[in-house]
């Protein structure tokens, strides 16, 4: 049912936009419509399909919610050749490493593309 609603509103001319921000101990992501973001202005049935899209595209992303990680991105949804695909990227800002014996802390002068959380790839396999 999730796959055939994203279908449904991709057919109908509108773009599924996606940004997230991870670390801190919590990983948020929002789901964009026509550039307007989900709110409660929309039919019930559709902020559950809109819900159950989110929960999917975290446990599918796999995004880290660990304290001491911090990563931002985002990406679109698109359909192509009948199969639905996500392109994003994802920059990493923060990411210590606990490890005793090298102590690293690593705050990068600016945000580095995490290729690990960027790419494509096709959902609803």
């Amino acid at each position: 049912m999730l796959k055939n609603k994203i279908k449904e509103i991709l057919d109908s001319g509108k773009e599924i936009k996606l940004e997230w921000e991870c670390g801190g101990d919590e990983a948020l992501l929002y789901i964009i419509v026509d550039d307007k973001p989900i709110s409660n202005d929309y039919p019930p049935s559709d902020l559950q399909v809109f819900g159950e899209l989110e929960i999917y595209l975290m446990n599918f992303l796999n995004l880290p919610d660990v304290g001491e990680f911090s990563l931002q991105g985002g990406g679109k949804i698109i359909e192509e050749n009948s199969n639905i695909y996500l392109i994003y990227e994802s920059m990493m800002s923060y990411y210590e490493d606990a490890d005793e014996e090298s102590d690293i802390n690593s705050k990068p002068d600016e945000p580095e593309i995490d290729e690990e959380f960027s790419g494509k790839k096709e959902l609803f396999t």
